[in-house]
């Protein structure tokens, strides 16, 4: 039997602007070696809703739906939309971006899915 493994690469440009951190937070470790255990979070970035135990809802406040398993809703500027879309997909993996939601003038909302299953 033969298992084909295909990495999907962001579909958007190298962010210049923005950090991984910017977007999907940050948090102090407990140690400089492996295994390294998020133990307090520093910031959420733009997260506003996961799947996981992170203090943050699993519920989606835009979308009012529950979060699949290692999914993440974001909230930025539309002049961040691109670089924030490369961070989602260097995580999530290419095409990872299911959802976009137009909040106002100044926000939108994207949904990204885990996408290696």
């Amino acid at each position: 039997m033969e298992i084909e493994f295909k990495i999907l690469n962001p579909t958007e440009p190298e962010a210049k602007n923005l950090t991984k951190e910017d977007v999907w937070g940050a948090h102090e470790m407990e140690s400089e070696y492996i295994p390294k255990i998020p133990i307090k979070w520093i910031h959420h970035g733009m997260l506003v809703a996961t799947s996981g135990d992170d203090g943050l809802p699993n519920v989606c406040p835009v979308w009012g739906d529950e979060l699949r398993y290692k999914s993440v809703t974001i909230i930025c500027r539309p002049s961040l939309e691109q670089e924030a879309r490369y961070w989602l997909e260097y995580v999530h993996g290419g095409g990872s971006v299911s959802r976009r939601k137009v909040i106002s003038k100044n926000e939108i909302a994207l949904r990204s899915d885990y996408q290696a299953w």
